[in-house]
């Protein structure tokens, strides 16, 4: 089984953290980080496919707001973002495969000790 916590009591709305929640369940299985350097939005298919979604320049905008440096977005949505958004790496991407290199650690993850 994989259970996925939202940190910080955080609501999912619609699909468009479908692939930000794969790469965590992937990081988890492969005991790999993920840099946090890094945003991630769009909806996935059951063949890996990354799907637009809405409010993208919205998302990229708030990243930024965070201090986010890379964004990576669905290739459809690339037309939705100014090309003048200053400061930031909009990676657009076709499939869940594509968005592994960009935010996965060569590390592996040291698993907490439970105080239980």
């Amino acid at each position: 089984d994989v259970h996925v916590n939202i940190v910080g009591g955080g609501r999912i709305d619609g699909p468009s953290a479908g692939v930000a929640i794969s790469l965590a369940i992937v990081s988890a299985l492969q005991k790999r980080g993920i840099h946090q350097q890094v945003a991630v939005t769009g909806e996935i298919s059951i063949s890996g496919r990354v799907k637009a979604v809405g409010g993208i320049f919205e998302k990229a905008y708030g990243a930024r707001q965070a201090g986010i440096k890379k964004v990576l977005i669905p290739a459809e949505n690339i037309k939705d973002i100014p090309p003048d958004l200053h400061g930031m790496e909009i990676v657009p991407i076709e499939s869940f495969a594509e968005a592994i290199p960009h935010v996965m650690k060569d590390v592996e993850i040291i698993p907490e000790v439970s105080q239980e």
